[in-house]
């Protein structure tokens, strides 16, 4: 929803979003609205941007042109809160892959730390880095996260 109103404050209508929030869903979407009708597909994206769209696409007959338009790069060795020691923390939210590299390139983060995520790509990349406790919010908005804290306090509680 906020890529959607940023996206008609500078170019006008969208004429679709993403029904789950992803790429991938957007995609199954896109392949749905454009089915029968070889189209040529602009994908602005980041330099590490997922690539859903062409997967999903191009096998139907679509021409997906990838344009980098920006590269996300973690914050390496400037720490953020010189002062957050992680022992004190009971979970923490990362909202994208790029976010989770740099708390892991800035702090020694326990792997059994209960871990909420944005989204299936933070979940897998999470999943990479050896998380074993990841709540996935069922919905990409504050809203989401609130509920996957509260799920966590629930089952501390039990």
């Amino acid at each position: 929803p906020a890529t959607a109103a940023r996206t008609a404050e500078l170019l006008g209508p969208v004429a679709l979003t993403a029904p789950d929030g992803t790429l991938a869903s957007l995609a199954n979407a896109l392949a749905d609205r454009l089915a029968g009708t070889p189209t040529t597909v602009l994908h602005a994206t980041a330099d590490r941007g997922r690539d859903d769209l062409a997967e999903t696409l191009t096998p139907l007959g679509h021409d997906v042109r990838r344009v980098p338009l920006y590269a996300t790069l973690p914050a390496g060795g400037l720490p953020v809160r010189p002062t957050l020691d992680i022992a004190t923390v009971d979970a923490i939210v990362v909202a994208s892959p790029s976010a989770l590299e740099g708390l892991l390139a800035q702090r020694d983060v326990a792997r059994d730390l209960p871990l909420v995520v944005l989204g299936p790509t933070t979940a897998e990349a999470a999943r990479e880095a050896g998380f074993t406790h990841i709540t996935e919010a069922t919905t990409r908005d504050v809203q989401g996260v609130a509920r996957a804290l509260a799920t966590l306090q629930d089952t501390t509680r039990s």
